[in-house]
């Protein structure tokens, strides 16, 4: 699991930065304006995102993981650029850092789970092959279960972050 949370961290890592390099490049204008967000609907579309990179990347061997984690870091990445780029709404940053990085991590524990699973499935499918014998998976569920909570806890707290700084 540490090393799927590693592989995890260094793909938000470098997809953040492409998102900052995109927007530094980029010349459109970023105009926020500040609107009331309701806590549940904010959770319940965050866990559906959630759900969606932890299921999505059981179906498709993480890929829909890591191209969900891609979009969402580098859209944070390139908004980060244009609102510290203009000055007369940096205001806005005390808000969004803080939500942003509570929502990227909780994204990125949910690849990492969804990198865990799907290797101990690789692992299965290779085992079958070679002995022509079916082996679980080599997942340890409590160290699962363990990140699974983590990731809705800070997906909570970001969601309360987002619903009262506004």
């Amino acid at each position: 699991m540490k090393k799927c949370l590693c592989y995890s961290v260094l793909m938000l890592a470098v997809f953040t930065l492409i998102g900052c390099v995109l927007g530094a490049l980029s010349d459109l204008v970023i105009e926020p304006k500040r609107t009331a967000v309701n806590f549940y609907e904010i959770l319940f579309h965050n866990g559906q995102l959630s759900l969606g990179i932890l299921l999505g990347g059981l179906l498709t061997f993480s890929v829909l993981s890591i191209i969900i984690l891609f979009l969402n870091a580098a859209t944070a990445g390139f908004l980060v650029v244009k609102l510290i780029n203009n000055v007369l709404i940096s205001h806005y940053m005390d808000i969004f850092i803080p939500h942003a990085a509570l929502e990227l991590l909780a994204y990125t524990i949910f690849l990492s789970v969804s990198l865990y699973v799907t290797k101990g499935i690789i692992f299965s499918l290779q085992h079958k092959k070679r002995y022509r014998k079916w082996v679980s998976p080599p997942i340890n569920f409590k160290v699962w279960g363990i990140a699974f909570l983590s990731g809705w806890i800070v997906l909570f707290l970001a969601a309360m972050v987002e619903t009262f700084a506004y």
